[in-house]
């Protein structure tokens, strides 16, 4: 199932609900998936379309009749409705990581392709609801005809000009390569190609960089500082123009425009504690507004890194109101069920919109 570890499910509940009311603390509207399959259920008009899209037509009638509760619980849980004669499916148990089954590049909605079987009706969902909900049915798709791979968590949209892909166990560069110009088309002016190690511990860029102020960044250092660099690959930087490549992700930053960089170290200068806080995910924090980023309390040593760079430690839980823009934040929640997963704060959203 992806997930490395049998997860307390009354626990890890409870961490990410927490997480969403602290997200909802900050003025930030939070829309929840299963309300979104809920809506479209209720709605006659749009039930019968969504279910024989997702389903096959078979499948798809022997539902029918089924209740929306009995049909939200098939969808995730894998459990046939009473009487359906449907067979019972493999849950979809990563559904919270919203952020690997697509993106939103600038206004535009690009869909996921999914590298294991297992995720791939999770990455179906999600499409499925864009394009039956009301309100995001208008949303133009970046649709491709690709048998490559590609996930949310390996893109990240860092500035009006730059994407980053990270080139991964789950994102193929030459699925990048059939996507840029759709990209360029959009008006992104460049696309950083990162390569990583297929291996799990770096499944996706969000594992190892993620974007926390707008010239500071989180990073894993052995492999984006240059110890554990794989020395046959670079960085990519593809444009109209045509492509260059770098030999660290800080150097290309700079050749798009990002100067002066900071890297906030995941883990501090200690080689295990890097590498401890990294498989926590010390470096998958999403930012949810210029210089306040979240984290997981236990990521103490990424956290004294974070304090070095000026920033305010604070539980997600003692916050009840909107923080200051003044100053800079690492807030800290719960995550010592969600991180056995081998997930972060970044994984756990899909951005729709950004203000």
């Amino acid at each position: 199932m992806l997930i490395d570890d049998i997860v307390d499910h009354d626990v890890i509940k409870m961490e990410h609900q927490k997480f969403v009311s602290f997200l909802r603390t900050q003025n930030i509207t939070v829309i929840e998936q299963e309300e979104l399959l809920k809506s479209i259920l209720l709605d006659g008009g749009l039930r019968d379309g969504f279910l024989n899209y997702y389903f096959n037509r078979d499948i798809a009638d022997k539902l029918a009749s089924s209740s929306v509760i009995d049909i939200i619980n098939y969808i995730y849980n894998g459990v046939p409705p009473r009487y359906s004669n449907v067979k019972r499916i493999i849950p979809i148990v990563n559904s919270m990581f919203t952020r690997d089954s697509g993106v939103m590049l600038g206004g535009y909605y690009l869909p996921g392709r999914a590298t294991y079987e297992v995720r791939k009706r999770e990455f179906s969902l999600i499409e499925s609801i864009f394009r039956f909900h009301k309100d995001y049915s208008t949303v133009e798709h970046l649709d491709y005809n690709s048998n490559g791979t590609i996930d949310g968590g390996d893109v990240q949209v860092i500035s009006e000009d730059v994407v980053l892909i990270g080139v991964s166990e789950r994102t193929s560069i030459d699925t990048i390569e059939i996507l840029k110009n759709l990209i360029f088309a959009i008006w992104f002016k460049y696309i950083v190609a990162v390569n990583l190690p297929k291996r799990r511990s770096a499944m996706h860029l969000d594992t190892v960089f993620t974007m926390v102020n707008t010239k500071e960044c989180v990073v894993y250092p052995p492999l984006i500082l240059g110890s554990d660099i794989d020395k046959s690959s670079s960085v990519i930087i593809l444009s109209k123009n045509g492509r260059e490549e770098i030999g660290d992700l800080i150097s290309a930053l700079s050749y798009v425009g990002l100067c002066d960089m900071t890297p906030i170290l995941c883990g501090g200068n200690d080689i295990l504690d890097q590498e401890r806080e990294q498989w926590t995910d010390g470096a998958n924090c999403i930012s949810i507004a210029p210089g306040h980023a979240i984290i997981y309390n236990r990521n103490k040593r990424t956290i004294e890194e974070f304090k070095k760079n000026w920033y305010l430690y604070i539980q997600a839980e003692k916050v009840y109101a909107p923080l200051p823009l003044k100053h800079k934040f690492i807030i800290g929640i719960d995550g010592f069920e969600l991180s056995r997963t081998r997930v972060g704060s970044h994984c756990l959203t899909f951005p729709l919109f950004r203000s």
